[in-house]
C-alpha cells in the first residue's frame, strides 16, 4: 500500500539536504529549487528508512527537468533513480496496471513457448554479438545474454505484458548508443518482428518483408497450435524445389548435414527475401538436430548471406519440443528464466545504478564514476524500466581523464627511448671510429717491448 502526497523536490530529497543546501548558499545561489513545483509522490506504508518516497511521478511528466533540478541543486543525491521509482508518462501507465493486480502475476515462463523463443532468440544474439570478439564462437555467455535485446524484451514482457516492443527496444538502442556500444540493425529489426510475432501486435501491413502465410505460421508456432511438421509444409511451399531434400534432415544423422547444404543452396538461388531466407535457413539447421543449438557454428559461416539466422535459430532451438531448458548448456536457460521472473515490486527500492533517463541527464555533464557508483568498477546496472535492468559498459570523465594521462605518459616514455637510443647509437659510433687508433697503439707498445725483451 502507498501513501499518495505533492511534494516539493526539496521535500522529496529532505529537509537535511534543504538544509545543506542553504547553508552552502551565497548572493549569487538560485532558489529555483524551492519553488511551488509540486510532484506527485507515493510512500510505502513500511518505512525503511529512507527519507525518499519510494514512487515519484515529476510534475507534468516532465523527467528531463525533474533530473535537472535534482543534479543541479542536490548533487550529493544523485542519481536519484537509485533509490527512487521516478516515472515517464509511459511508465506510469506500467505502473498502473501493476497497481490494478493485471502484472504482479508472473508468467509460467519456463512452460511457455513464447519466452523459452524469446530466450533462445537470446542466444542466438549473444553467439552472433561474439562473432567480432577474440573468443567468436565459443558460445553464447550468461552474462552476453543478459545484456540482449531479446532478454530485455523477455524481461519487459514478463512483468509488463502491454508494453510496446518498440518502445522497450527503442530505449536499449538508447542506452547503446550513449555508452559508445554497436547496434546491428538488421538484428533489432529481426528481435523487434520475432517478439510481435510471438507476443502479439504485429502489423498486418506486412513492412518486414516476411510472406503473410510465414507470420501467420510463426504465431500459430509459438502458441503450440502448429508443430515442426506443419512449419515444414508451410516453407516446403513457399520453396516448392525443397520436396526432393527436405526429408534427408529426418534421415541417418550423416547425411542430415549434406541435406541441410543442398537446401541452402536452394535457397540461395530462389530468394524470397533477406529476412525469409534467414528465417528458412535457421529452421533448416535445427532440423538436424531439434532443440540442440549444436550447429550454430554452422550458421555463422553464413552471416555474410544470412545475417540474422542465428538469432532466429535460437529461437526455434528454444521453442523445439525436444528442448529441456533444465538440461541445456549448464543450466544457461534455467537461470534466464529465473531472471526474468524475478519478483519485483514498486513498494521495494530499485537495484540499479541509475535509470536511463537520468544518465542521459548526468552524461552531458562532467562524470565521475563515484558520483553514480556503479556495481562494477566500468560496468553500471541501468533500468530501461522500473524493474527491467541491463549491465553496460560505463565511461565517467575521470577515467577518460586516467586514460589521457596513460597516453601522455607513453608517450614521454616513447620520447624518452627514443633518446636513450640515439644517444646509445651516438656512443657506438664514437667506439667505432676510436677503435682503429687504440688497435695501432696497442701494436706500437707490443713492438717496443717485445725491443726492450732482445
Amino acid at each position: 500500500m502507498f501513501r499518495q502526497g505533492f511534494e516539493s523536490l526539496s521535500e522529496i530529497i529532505g529537509s537535511g539536504s534543504d538544509e545543506l543546501g542553504r547553508r552552502n548558499s551565497d548572493l549569487f545561489s538560485s532558489t529555483l529549487a524551492k519553488s511551488g513545483k509540486r510532484h506527485e509522490t507515493l510512500r510505502a506504508s513500511q518505512e525503511d528508512g529512507l527519507i525518499f518516497p519510494n514512487v515519484v511521478l515529476p510534475a507534468d511528466f516532465d523527467a528531463e527537468d525533474f533530473f535537472v533540478s535534482v543534479a543541479t541543486y542536490y548533487p550529493n543525491q544523485s542519481p536519484l533513480t537509485a533509490f527512487v521509482h521516478v516515472l515517464s508518462k509511459e511508465t506510469a501507465e506500467h505502473f498502473r496496471a501493476w497497481s490494478d493486480g493485471n502484472a504482479k502475476r508472473m508468467p509460467e515462463v519456463a512452460s511457455d513457448r513464447r519466452y523459452l523463443a524469446s530466450l533462445g532468440a537470446a542466444m542466438g544474439e549473444a553467439f552472433l554479438a561474439g562473432l567480432s570478439s577474440a573468443e567468436g564462437g565459443v558460445g553464447p555467455t550468461y552474462s552476453a545474454c543478459k545484456r540482449s535485446l531479446a532478454y530485455t524484451l523477455c524481461r519487459a514482457k514478463t512483468l509488463y505484458p502491454l508494453c510496446g516492443i518498440d518502445y522497450v527496444a527503442q530505449r536499449w538502442i538508447r542506452l547503446r548508443h550513449l555508452t559508445g556500444l554497436g547496434v546491428t540493425a538488421s538484428v533489432v529489426s529481426a528481435l523487434q518482428l520475432m517478439h510481435e510475432l510471438l507476443f502479439g501486435g504485429y502489423s498486418q501491413d506486412n513492412t518486414s518483408g516476411l510472406p503473410t502465410q510465414l507470420q501467420t505460421a510463426i504465431v500459430e508456432y509459438s502458441r503450440s497450435s502448429l508443430d515442426d511438421r506443419g512449419l515444414s509444409r508451410i516453407i516446403v511451399g513457399m520453396y516448392p524445389q525443397f520436396e526432393p531434400h527436405v526429408g534427408g534432415l529426418n534421415g541417418p544423422f550423416d547425411a542430415r548435414m549434406k541435406a541441410f547444404t543442398q537446401l541452402v543452396e536452394l535457397v540461395h538461388v530462389s530468394p524470397h527475401g533477406a529476412e525469409a531466407d534467414s528465417l528458412t535457413v535457421a529452421f533448416l539447421c535445427n532440423q538436424i538436430l531439434p532443440g540442440s543449438f549444436a550447429h550454430a557454428k554452422v550458421l555463422a559461416k553464413l552471416v555474410e548471406f544470412y545475417p540474422t539466422a542465428l538469432v532466429w535459430y535460437g529461437m526455434f532451438c528454444a521453442s523445439s519440443k525436444d528442448f529441456v531448458h533444465s538440461q541445456f548448456n549448464f543450466g544457461l536457460i534455467s537461470k534466464l528464466v529465473r531472471d526474468v521472473t524475478h519478483p519485483f515490486s514498486f513498494e521495494s527500492r530499485p537495484s540499479c545504478d541509475i535509470a536511463l533517463d537520468e544518465l542521459e541527464i548526468l552524461m552531458r555533464l562532467v562524470l565521475k564514476s563515484e558520483s553514480i557508483k556503479p556495481t562494477h568498477q566500468k560496468i553500471a546496472l541501468v533500468a530501461l524500466l522500473p524493474g527491467v535492468e541491463v549491465f553496460s559498459r560505463f565511461s565517467a570523465e575521470d577515467d577518460h581523464v586516467g586514460e589521457r594521462e596513460r597516453g601522455r605518459r607513453l608517450e614521454e616514455a616513447e620520447e624518452l627511448n627514443s633518446r636513450v637510443g640515439n644517444l646509445l647509437e651516438d656512443a657506438l659510433m664514437l667506439l667505432r671510429s676510436t677503435k682503429p687508433s687504440v688497435t695501432r697503439s696497442s701494436s706500437a707498445v707490443a713492438r717496443r717491448q717485445k725491443k726492450r725483451d732482445r
